[in-house]
């Protein structure tokens, strides 16, 4: 599994740690808030390897649409351009789950719901709660409509009512049982790619009907597959 993480935060992690030194004389702070954004890009890194071996040729289709590699053969095979409307958009569909997953498994390293908040705020001074990606913070799941479905740079906060239900679970059972870390990243994965494969298989990886559902519904849909599969999880234990 190749790892990867990008020059662009590795210089913003950089350009951060000056800013920390300048404001804080504790060492040991300024190295906890460091961790947490290159945690959260090593997750990236596990959660595409484990997307690759779940979505099989959904998501190997849409890698190679991606590298431009089918480019001629799309001008000339309509099925694959038809095809190629649906797995185009796999990668917005995934973001949102790609980046809750990154940001749990940053906090359930550093045993800190604020693991990744805290950097954010640090560095980035970031003052409005709904873009602080805090895991004790309770988001409400009704009318929820922060981020976009359709936007890289909008995706991190879309699962914010599944980050309060993810933060709430690990506070309540990480004491009693050490490894239900592992066991919530688990049911992250097996639900996210469960639900992939449901849209595809009912045509909603179209973008427009990707669009046209609800960030709230998302929630949802989410947080019931996660209680689901964690409650399978832990009874195999």
């Amino acid at each position: 599994m190749k790892l990867f993480i990008s020059a662009v935060v590795i210089f913003a992690s950089f350009s951060c740690m000056k800013k920390i030194e300048e404001n804080s004389e504790a060492a040991e702070e300024k190295k906890h808030l460091m961790k947490g954004p290159f945690i959260h890009e090593y997750a990236h890194a596990l959660f595409e390897a484990n997307a690759t071996a779940a979505l099989g040729e959904i998501y190997n289709f849409a890698n190679d649409l991606r590298n431009d590699k089918l480019a001629l053969r799309l001008q000339f095979d309509k099925k694959i351009e038809e095809k190629s409307k649906m797995l185009s958009s796999i990668y917005k569909v995934l973001l949102p789950f790609n980046e809750l997953f990154a940001d749990t498994t940053a906090v359930i390293y550093l045993q800190d719901p604020q693991a990744i908040s805290a950097y954010l705020i640090a560095c980035y001074g970031i003052d409005d709660p709904a873009d602080a990606r805090d895991f004790s913070i309770d988001y409400p799941i009704n009318g929820w409509n922060h981020g976009s479905l359709d936007s890289s740079l909008e995706a991190h906060t879309v699962l914010n009512p599944a980050r309060s239900y993810i933060g709430k679970i690990l506070k309540e059972n990480m004491d009693q049982n050490p490894q239900f870390g592992a066991l919530v990243l688990k049911a992250m994965l097996d639900t996210t790619f469960a639900l992939v494969k449901d849209l595809y298989k009912e045509g909603q990886l179209t973008r427009g009907n990707w669009q046209a559902m609800t960030i709230e519904s998302l929630n949802r849909i989410y947080i019931l597959g996660l209680e689901s599969r964690l409650h399978t999880l832990s009874t195999q234990q």
